[in-house]
C-alpha cells in the first residue's frame, strides 16, 4: 500500500518527456524547397519569364524536380500548377535554316504540332511545325498563328496564306 501514497514522480517525468518531444516535433521545420508555380495563366508557345511565376515552398521531393524555367510552354498552363519538367520546352520550334510564316490555323493546335500545308495555286505541298498558335480576342477577331517551314518552300506558303488557298492538315 506505500507505492499507493507515493506521488507518480516517474509517469509525471514520462508524461512531460513525451509532451516536450511532441512539441519539439511539431515546431521543428520540415524540409522544404521553393518551387516554380504558374502565378497566372500561360498559353502554349508563350515564352516563360519571371512575372509569369510564383515560387512556394513545399516539401522536398514532393514534386519531383522543376522544369527549367528558360523556354516556352509546352502546352496551356492554369494558374496555380506546378512547373514541372514536362510543362516547359526549352529551345525553339523554328528548325535551322526554315522560315516562320503566318497562316490561319486552328485555335485548338499547339505549338510543335506538326502540320501539312497543301495549295493548288501556286503548288504547295510541304510539312512544316507551329511555331506560335493562332489566337482569338474577346471581340472574335482572329490572329494567324506561324508554321515553320523549310526556307525554299516559305515563298510559296507565304504567297498561298495570303491568297486564302492554303489547306492546313493537323498531324499527331
Amino acid at each position: 500500500m506505500y507505492w499507493l501514497l507515493r506521488p507518480p514522480f516517474l509517469r509525471w517525468i514520462a508524461a512531460g518527456a513525451l509532451l516536450i518531444g511532441a512539441a519539439v516535433l511539431d515546431l521543428s521545420e520540415a524540409q522544404t524547397t521553393p518551387f516554380p508555380f504558374a502565378a497566372t495563366a500561360i498559353t502554349s508557345g508563350a515564352a516563360i519569364d519571371a512575372g509569369a511565376v510564383e515560387w512556394r515552398d513545399v516539401p522536398g521531393g514532393l514534386l519531383g524536380e522543376p522544369a527549367s524555367l528558360d523556354g516556352h510552354a509546352a502546352h496551356d498552363i492554369e494558374p496555380g500548377a506546378p512547373l514541372v519538367a514536362g510543362t516547359i520546352r526549352t529551345g525553339t520550334a523554328l528548325p535551322e535554316g526554315w522560315w516562320a510564316v503566318p497562316v490561319n490555323l486552328p485555335l485548338d493546335v499547339a505549338v510543335w504540332s506538326r502540320v501539312r500545308l497543301l495549295a493548288s495555286q501556286p503548288p504547295v505541298d510541304v510539312e512544316g511545325v507551329i511555331t506560335r498558335a493562332s489566337s482569338e480576342s474577346a471581340f472574335s477577331v482572329a490572329s494567324p498563328g506561324m508554321v515553320a517551314v523549310p526556307a525554299d518552300m516559305a515563298p510559296r506558303v507565304a504567297e498561298a496564306s495570303r491568297s486564302g488557298t492554303l489547306t492546313v492538315l493537323v498531324g499527331t
